[in-house]
């Protein structure tokens, strides 16, 4: 079918033409390819399209018939593409987005009111979740989500990266002392992101030193505004996103604990589950790859 559609397609070209010559070079196609392939499209239907016995092109007569219908279906399916196109470009529509629940309204929340403001037809669904929802049978546009996912089907855009620290209140500190070295946090209560799955040791450096984690968990969840809650309230040294802690430790409502000893970068990437995408998705990414560093 989509060979006989596609020959159907020159056939008209080289009628309105009115030589194999200029059709080709209308196609950009090799005349010899566009030659055979047109007497094998007259075989395969089994009837005679073109007389070639003149110096001249000239449509038989079931040609001329035959002309008239796949010009009439050549040209709805030009405009029927074209529309598709335009349904591809056009920066409006829905846009449906997967964020985690904390970096949502933290952080994503303002960069998506300005992609609003500049895109007045684009509307938003936004699915607030921690975990990564299946992309197609949810109907997800773009995810955006932190750490390498292990569905390697997915399509990935680096947007940035987000750095950990450890943090503790005034107060817990006082009650329990500051730690000097890592091994000491292993006295002390711990509050920290609950993982559904077992993950690696966690490993801080600090310049060419570097030590396995071993900070007991009394708290875990898998909310960072929960997590950072408990450390505003004495519970304990909290593993936090630097971009979590900022307001508070500016406040001095939180302090630092070993600064100097780095964790791994996690990256923040956006997801989508294929390359061909459409306009209002392309540009939110292109916005949000740019806006991102901004705000971590």
């Amino acid at each position: 079918m989509a060979e006989n559609l596609r020959d159907m397609s020159l056939f008209v070209e080289v009628a309105r033409a009115g030589s194999f010559t200029k059709a080709a070079e209308s196609l950009d196609l090799p005349l010899s390819s566009l030659s055979r392939r047109f007497a094998e499209f007259e075989r395969r239907i089994g009837l005679q399209l073109i007389n070639r016995s003149t110096r001249k092109l000239e449509l038989t007569e079931i040609g001329r018939e035959y002309f008239e219908e796949c010009e009439r279906l050549v040209l709805e399916a030009a405009e029927v593409h074209e529309r598709l196109k335009a349904r591809r470009d056009e920066l409006a529509g829905p846009l449906k987005l997967s964020l985690t629940p904390d970096f949502g309204s933290l952080l994503f929340a303002p960069l998506l009111a300005e992609f609003a403001l500049l895109h007045p037809r684009i509307h938003f669904i936004l699915d607030l979740t921690p975990n990564l929802v299946d992309l197609i049978s949810e109907n997800i546009d773009v995810a955006i989500r932190f750490g390498n996912p292990s569905d390697s089907r997915l399509t990935m855009r680096a947007l940035g990266t987000v750095h950990h620290g450890l943090f503790a209140s005034p107060r817990y500190l006082e009650l329990h002392g500051l730690p000097a070295d890592p091994a000491e946090l292993a006295q002390h209560e711990g509050i920290g992101i609950r993982h559904a799955a077992k993950v690696p040791p966690v490993v801080l450096t600090r310049d060419m030193d570097s030590v396995e984690l071993n900070l007991p968990l009394r708290f875990q969840s898998n909310n960072m505004s929960m997590l950072r809650r408990l450390a505003l309230m004495d519970m304990g040294i909290a593993v936090l996103p630097e971009v979590f802690a900022r307001v508070p430790v500016a406040e001095k409502a939180l302090v630092a604990v070993l600064p100097e000893w780095k964790f791994p970068s996690v990256p923040v990437i956006a997801l989508t589950a294929t390359r061909l995408l459409p306009a209002r998705c392309r540009a939110f990414i292109e916005f949000i790859s740019l806006r991102t560093h901004e705000v971590l």
